[in-house]
C-alpha cells in the first residue's frame, strides 16, 4: 500500500512555520508513521528548534519513544539516530487524536500527489481552511455519508503530525500547560 506523511511546524503562537508532506511509496502503516515523525525531529534540529514538541495521532509513534523493540529494523539505524537527536533537544511528544490534528492529516492527502518530499515556508492553500479554524480553535469533525464518525479511515495509509516548535525559550506553549521542568 502507498505510504504517506505531512506534518505542519507552528510557533508559540501558533503561526505555520513551514510544513511537509512526503510520498514514502510502497510500506506499512507502522513504516508511515514513524517515517514522519523522524522528518519531523530531523527538519526540526536542522533548523535549529531545540525547544520541541511532537504531537501525533500514533499510539504506536509513542510507544516506539519508549520501547524501540517496536521499530522495524530497516529503520532501526535512522531511528537511532532521531532519538540522539531528540536528546539534544528540549523534547516532548504526545498524543492528539486524530480530529484534532486536521492541518497534518491534509498535508498528508498532500503527499499522496507528490513525487517524494514537499517543503512548504507557507501554509498551503488545501490546508488554509483547517489551518484557520484550528487557530480558531473550532472543532473538527469527519463525516462519512452523512454521520459524524470519529475517524475515516482512507484506503491508503495516512500519517499526520502536528508539530509545535519554540525557538525562544519560557514561552507559553499553544493550547497546552506544560510542567515547567519541560523548558
Amino acid at each position: 500500500m502507498k505510504a504517506v506523511c505531512g506534518g505542519i511546524f507552528r510557533n508559540n503562537e501558533a503561526e505555520c512555520i513551514g510544513c511537509f508532506a512526503q510520498n514514502l511509496g510502497l510500506g506499512s502503516s507502522l513504516f508511515a508513521e514513524l517515517s514522519g515523525a523522524m522528518q519531523a525531529i530531523e527538519i526540526a534540529h536542522s533548523k535549529g528548534w531545540f525547544n520541541f514538541w511532537l504531537e501525533t495521532d500514533s499510539m504506536l509513534v509513542l510507544l516506539a519513544f519508549k520501547f524501540i523493540s517496536l521499530v522495524p529494523w530497516r529503520i532501526r539505524t535512522r531511528w537511532d539516530n532521531c532519538l540522539s537527536l531528540s536528546r539534544q533537544m528540549n523534547f516532548l511528544v504526545t498524543h492528539i487524536f486524530r480530529e484534532g490534528n486536521c492541518c497534518a492529516d491534509r498535508l498528508a492527502n498532500i503527499g499522496m500527489s507528490c513525487n517524494s518530499f514537499l517543503w512548504m515556508n507557507e501554509i498551503h492553500l488545501q490546508v488554509r481552511a483547517d489551518y484557520i479554524r484550528d487557530r480558531l480553535r473550532l472543532p473538527c469533525y469527519r463525516f462519512v455519508n452523512g454521520w459524524k464518525v470519529k475517524a475515516l479511515c482512507p484506503p491508503f495509509f495516512l500519517v499526520s503530525f502536528l508539530i509545535y516548535s519554540w525557538c525562544v525559550l519560557h514561552q507559553q506553549p499553544y493550547k497546552k500547560k506544560l510542567s515547567p521542568n519541560f523548558w
